[in-house]
């Protein structure tokens, strides 16, 4: 149920569908990008990554480091303002030049494990800062593009007849309970 729609008239249309609808501004093809940010239990951002992504399947699949202190900038200002503690997700583009956030994620997020490959681990900063009273600062990142990748799982001598639902839900865990 997601319609672009380009005036009042089709918004009117659309209302009938979805009656309980959530409209939000359409922001075109440009870059995507995802901040991820840890704050202490005041609101200060202690540390920030911003990454360029591009999306497969609903998730992140390819990031590249960004550097950009003017989005640094605006992306802490932005989190400082929403009074979080702990993680903080923005997925934004930029649009006339300007910073538009169009998601808020206040948790870790789906780019956690890409983050900690550029340097930034925000869970462990996470649990030293709020759980072991430690300070923690911006760490130093790595820049290069990680890609994420998906594998294939080869069961012998199976149907999908064969595999109980088990193996569905713990696919992942390489465990699967196959009939006999």
């Amino acid at each position: 149920n997601v319609f672009l729609v380009r005036s009042i008239g089709e918004l009117r249309a659309v209302r009938t569908l979805v009656p309980d609808m959530v409209v939000q501004r359409y922001l075109g093809n440009g870059d995507e990008y995802t901040a991820g940010s840890i704050s202490d239990a005041d609101g200060n951002v202690r540390a920030i990554i911003i990454l360029r992504r591009v999306i497969e399947q609903g998730t992140t699949y390819r990031a590249e480091l960004v550097r950009d202190s003017t989005l640094e900038a605006e992306a802490r200002a932005i989190v400082g303002r929403l009074g979080a503690s702990g993680p903080c997700n923005l997925q934004f583009k930029i649009v006339d030049g300007k910073l538009t956030v169009f998601e808020v994620n206040p948790r870790f997020s789906g780019t956690t494990g890409m983050r900690y490959l550029f340097g930034f681990n925000d869970a462990e900063m996470a649990y030293d800062l709020h759980r072991m009273k430690m300070e923690v600062s911006q760490p130093e990142l790595k820049d290069f593009v990680v890609l994420r990748y998906w594998n294939e799982v080869l069961i012998p001598d199976a149907t999908f007849d064969k595999i109980n639902s088990d193996c569905t839900r713990a696919w992942h865990h390489r465990v699967c309970a196959v009939k006999s």
